[in-house]
């Protein structure tokens, strides 16, 4: 008498087929527009934050020529972040979300602006990284909660 073997499950317990046709489902959220829009600029910011990130500490020991000068540009960026961020909820409670949103992602862009022609003009200076790193923190600090409560109106 032969006994028929029980479907294979993954790690999840969801039976092998059923996980196989699930997977689909991951971006249907991608079909609203509203949403695809929403997702397609918050990806674009996120990615040229962490770029940014990572090229104000390159340029920092570059222009330095010490590896400390990646902390204090961090900590430019990091303590706004901290100290600001119960304020921007506040704002993002208070104002329009959409305006409160292209405010400080046109500061942003604007701050960025200003290092890339100090880089080509070939003036940056250290002072300057630090400075950026404070703007920038303090407008991401600004912002997110912002886009975090944008979300539920799409």
């Amino acid at each position: 008498m032969a006994t028929e073997a029980p479907p294979t499950e993954d790690r999840r317990g969801a039976p092998d087929e059923e996980r196989r046709r699930d997977w689909r489902r991951t971006f249907l959220a991608l079909k609203e527009r509203d949403f695809a829009v929403y997702f397609s600029g918050d990806m674009g910011f996120f990615m040229a934050m962490q770029m940014n990130l990572i090229l104000r500490g390159y340029l920092a020991v570059e222009l330095t020529g010490q590896a400390t000068a990646i902390g204090i540009v961090s900590l430019g960026q990091g303590i706004p972040m901290l100290m600001i961020a119960p304020i921007g909820g506040v704002l993002a409670d208070r104002m329009n979300k959409r305006t409160l949103l292209t405010i400080m992602q046109t500061f942003v862009a604007g701050v960025n602006l200003v290092l890339a022609v100090l880089i080509f003009a070939d003036l940056l200076e250290f002072w300057h990284l630090v400075l950026g790193a404070v703007g920038a923190g303090t407008a991401i600090a600004t912002v997110m909660p912002a886009r975090q409560a944008v979300v539920p109106q799409l």
